[in-house]
């Protein structure tokens, strides 16, 4: 699953899977507990996947052709160059019940019979 912030959109990918209807049918299941709060929120599973996500986007200017790569598109999409960083700033601030508010406004979306 990856956020998409130029399109607004939340991606969720199985292309990757052997059993892609398997896939899609536990992803689903893991969600709908979460969205009757079968499965309690985890703080250490929150905080790894906000770690992971943090390197994930500070990963693209720790290079000089990475931090040119982003400063190109920054221009070319008429944003503030210094985005990413703000960005990851910002993510550091996030906890389990912001998690867990925003799961709970996007995450029915997605468990519609019709998506």
């Amino acid at each position: 699953m990856h956020l998409s912030v130029s399109t607004g959109r939340i991606v969720l990918s199985l292309n990757k899977s052997s059993q892609l209807a398997d896939a899609y049918k536990a992803v689903r299941e893991i969600f709908q507990n979460y969205v009757n709060s079968e499965t309690p929120w985890d703080g250490a599973l929150a905080e790894s996947a906000k770690g992971a996500l943090i390197y994930s986007w500070a990963k693209q200017e720790e290079t000089v052709t990475g931090l040119v790569e982003e400063a190109v598109r920054a221009y070319t999409s008429q944003t503030d160059s210094r985005y990413n960083r703000y960005f990851t700033k910002s993510l550091a601030n996030v906890n389990t019940d912001d998690l867990k508010a925003a799961a709970n406004k996007l995450l029915p979306e997605f468990l519609l019979s019709n998506s």
